[in-house]
């Protein structure tokens, strides 16, 4: 087996690695554009609490 695709979950990637140690490991883009969607939202909901008071004076 030279490529394995999965998704980030911690028992895949172990279960993966000690069946096939010498694949590549290629993550899924779903689960990589859903950790990087939840990122930007944690941020975009960070941004709103510290700029709140500006947000609002400029309506």
């Amino acid at each position: 087996m030279e490529q394995i695709s999965r998704d980030l979950s911690p028992s895949f990637i172990a279960g993966a690695a000690e069946a096939f140690p010498s694949a590549e490991i290629t993550f899924d883009r779903f689960h990589v554009v859903k950790l990087l969607n939840e990122a930007m939202n944690q941020v975009r909901i960070s941004e709103r609490k510290e700029h709140f008071v500006i947000f609002v004076s400029t309506k």
